[in-house]
C-alpha cells in the first residue's frame, strides 16, 4: 500500500489556481496609439494558437502534480519481501601488464 509521509503538502496543489486568480496590481500603463484592428482579428481567430497555450499548460499541470506528489514523499507500507541469495558472484582484475612493474612510491 502506498501513503505518503508529508501528506499535508497535497494541499499544495491548488496553489497555482490561487495564485493566478489574486487580485492583479493595478497598471498605469495607457493604451497604445496605434490600433491595427487587422492584426487584432487574425490573432484573435488563430485556432492554432489556442491549441498552443494549451499545451504548455497541460505540461506545466503535470509537472506541478508530480512536483507535490514526489517532495510528499510516498512511501510502500508493507511487509518487506525477503530474496533468497543461493551464492555470491565475485570477479577480481589482476593487471599484469609491464607498467605495473614501475615503482610509482618510494619508501623513507
Amino acid at each position: 500500500m502506498i501513503s505518503f509521509a508529508w501528506p499535508w503538502l497535497i494541499a499544495l496543489l491548488p496553489l497555482p489556481l490561487i495564485i493566478y486568480f489574486l487580485p492583479a496590481k493595478k497598471s498605469t500603463s495607457q493604451q497604445s496609439a496605434l490600433i491595427m484592428p487587422v492584426v487584432i482579428n487574425i490573432s484573435s481567430n488563430s485556432v492554432s494558437d489556442q491549441q498552443k497555450r494549451k499545451a504548455p499548460l497541460i505540461v506545466l499541470s503535470l509537472c506541478w502534480l508530480l512536483l507535490i506528489m514526489a517532495i510528499s514523499r510516498p512511501q510502500w507500507l508493507g511487509e518487506a519481501i525477503d530474496i533468497p541469495s543461493e551464492g555470491r558472484e565475485m570477479m577480481i582484475a589482476v593487471d599484469l601488464s609491464g607498467s605495473m612493474e614501475i615503482e610509482d612510491m618510494s619508501l623513507n
